[in-house]
């Protein structure tokens, strides 16, 4: 794969961990969701920047 394409990828995996990032900001700021999806969020979202360092 060419490096360009790689930074595309990354660049996407990188916005869809911001992404769940102000989901979790919004429940904890709005205390409307249950703190179990909090702990979701947070694992997928590790896992997405993970994955935009490959």
């Amino acid at each position: 794969m060419k490096a360009e394409n790689k930074k595309i990828i990354a660049a996407r995996w990188v916005r869809k961990a911001r992404d769940d990032e102000l989901n979790i900001r919004s429940i904890l700021k709005h205390r409307d969701g249950a703190p179990s999806g909090v702990c979701f969020l947070s694992q997928q979202m590790a896992e997405k920047y993970l994955k935009g360092l490959n």
